[in-house]
């Protein structure tokens, strides 16, 4: 028993993502460019690694957008281009759908909306926190003894509810909003 549950862009999402690929692809392209005229090489490393950091940025993050949710026997799997990420299944302690307005308020190391919503942040209600997803607001949150876990794919009730029908096991618990 498998199930898929995708995590597409919402509209925050994509604006951040067009404006940054705008704003990134520009300002990188330029630079590349303007070093190939520079007199020295010590002014073309530097205008020139500048060009190719915002191209990198840019890379990374799309590399490691989640892109869907995969639910196994034994695990969730976050899948994402490069580095699939497994929260095993006897690991998560609770499961809980957050309200459609959650949001986190610092972002600690990660992406706020280029290509989505991942990485790890701080939120007033859940402390530190690892979100995977490609929304901007609510998700599902997994509670495990090392971490918090917020996974937003597109119906969160959806996955909230075979989770937790798939959990079983006394010290499991399934909270409500």
């Amino acid at each position: 028993m498998t199930f898929r549950f995708d995590s597409s862009p919402d509209g925050v999402v994509t604006a951040t993502t067009i404006l940054c690929c705008l704003l990134l692809g520009v300002l990188g392209g330029l630079l590349l460019f303007a070093s190939v005229g520079r007199p020295t090489s010590l002014d073309r490393i530097v205008v020139g690694g500048g060009g190719m950091l915002c191209l990198i940025v840019l890379a990374g993050a799309y590399v490691y957008c989640p892109r869907r949710f995969v639910l196994t026997e034994q695990a969730v799997v976050v899948r994402r281009p490069v580095g699939d990420v497994t929260i095993p299944l006897r690991a998560i302690r609770k499961v809980q759908e957050l309200p459609a307005d959650f949001a986190p308020s610092w972002r600690m190391l990660g992406s706020g909306g280029l290509f989505g919503v991942f990485g790890r942040f701080e939120s007033p209600s859940l402390g530190r926190v690892t979100i995977y997803g490609r929304r901007s607001r609510g998700g599902v949150m997994l509670q495990t003894d090392v971490e918090t876990i917020v996974l937003r794919p597109d119906e969160p009730p959806a996955l909230a509810s075979h989770l937790s029908a798939s959990m079983t096991g006394a010290h499991r618990t399934t909270g409500e909003p």
